[in-house]
This record gives structure tokens, sequence and C-alpha cells, in this order.
């Protein structure tokens, strides 16, 4: 019996400050300002203050969206101005409930147009290092848009890249069919924490496209399990130790 206790009390002590699956962060391209025939999505701030988007919810730190090919880091690749043009460029349009998430109503989207932006991409950059990461999105695609979007991680700032695979978007007409997509990405970014990304770049298999072709992406969430830092797992395994030894303690004295 005793045995027995000493054992699920180490397990419990080795599973303390690692929760279970949780939203980590999530991005809903909701609040929005006019532009015109895309509107601006604020979170990325004007073509004269570029910014990454924070996330609109999750219990992670510092989790941003990169879409500014503007030298900043990370650097997303996006051709364009946040919102105004329909054409060449990136901004609010329609969203959907799909893969959204807390009640969040459909609201809008990011609209990514034009043939500049074949081979550009958005990072994902996450400050916290996480086990069973999987990153999941709502999305679709015009007949002639983005065909493919090939997602990359980075577990060292964006120094080095492992290909994860290619998504084949859902496909609309002049509006979004919403599909979702998951990428199970397992525990590849437990990594130190500030130093995981995720890379979708976009790209169009068979050549050159009309600038109106777009891809839309909405609620983009990013769940798992948070990564305990070292002193945590230095002190559960200390105080593990020091379970066994009391355990072992009793026994002998009990004989």
């Amino acid at each position: 019996m005793k045995r027995t206790l000493i054992i699920t009390v180490l397990g419990l002590a080795l599973t303390a400050g690692v929760a279970n699956a949780d939203l980590i962060a999530y991005w809903h391209f909701n609040d929005v300002t006019e532009a015109g025939a895309l509107d601006q999505i604020d979170g990325l701030g004007t073509s004269a203050a570029k910014t990454a988007y924070t996330m609109d919810d999750g219990t992670g730190s510092g989790a941003v969206i990169s879409a500014w090919d503007d030298g900043s880091a990370p650097v997303g690749t996006l051709v364009g101005t946040n919102g105004g043009a329909a054409s060449n460029n990136f901004g609010a349009d329609a969203g959907t409930t799909v893969n959204a998430t807390n009640g969040t109503p459909a609201g809008s989207g990011l609209q990514v147009a034009g043939s500049d932006n074949n081979g550009a991409s958005i990072i994902i950059k996450l400050d916290d290092a996480l086990w069973n990461c999987v990153l999941s999105y709502a999305s679709s695609r015009t007949t002639n848009g983005h065909a493919t979007q090939t997602i990359d991680y980075s577990t060292d700032g964006g120094s080095n890249w492992e290909n994860w695979g290619i998504i084949n978007p859902q496909v609309g007409t002049t509006t979004p069919s919403w599909g979702t997509a998951t990428v199970n990405l397992g525990d590849v970014l437990d990594n130190t924490s500030g130093a995981n990304m995720i890379r979708i770049t976009l790209a169009q298999v068979g050549g050159q496209f009309p600038d109106y072709a777009s891809t839309w992406f909405d609620n983009i969430q990013v769940k798992g399990d948070s990564v305990p830092e070292p002193m945590t797992m230095a002190f559960l395994a200390l105080g593990s130790v020091c379970l066994l030894v009391t355990g072992k303690t009793r026994r002998i004295r009990g004989r």
C-alpha cells in the first residue's frame, strides 16, 4: 500500500505545472476599420506604423502574427498595405465562425490578394515553449488564387526552418468556401521560450494569376501544453526524489 501511495504522489509531482491542452493563442481578425475595398485590420497597425498582430485571446504570453515585410523580427513578407485596395494587398474581408472559439462571431477575416503575394508568407511567433502543439485555422481561396499553403516551423528564432507539409485550401469562387486546416506539430516546439515560429507561405501552382485572386484566413488557433520553465522542472524533480527517500525510510522503520 505504501509503495502505491509513493508512486501516485510522484506521478502528480512530475505533472504539476503542466496544463492540459489549452488555447495558447487565438486571432479572429474582427477588430477592423473601414478603409476601402478591404478594411484595415486594427491589430496590424497602419502602413505608416507597422506592427505585429498580438493575439486576441489565449493563455500564452506575447504570441504575435507578423505580416509586414518591414525588416522587423519576425519578418512576414506580405506585399501591399493593410486595407484599402482589392489587389496586391491584404486586409479584412468577410469572416466565418468555422474554427472559432469562445462564441466568437463571424466578423471579419484576413484576405491576401494579388499575384505579388505569390510566395509571400505570414509568421506566427510564440513566446511559449509547447508540447502537443496544434495549429488550426479556417481558410479558403478563389478558383485562381494561391493553390497551396506551405507550413514550416523554426525552433531557433527563424535562423533555420523545417518543413511540416502543405495545406491545400478549400476553393470558393469570388467569396470564401471555408474549410479547416489542422497542423499537428506535436512536441517540436518545446525549445527555448521565444524561439518558436510557424510560417505559412502562399504559392500558386502553374504560373501567373490575376491581381484579384485571393486567399482568406480566419480564426487562427494555437493549442498545446505549456512546458514548465527549467527551474520548475528542477524543483519537481527534487521534490520527487525527496518523496522517494521519505517513503523508503518509512518502510525500513516499519520492519
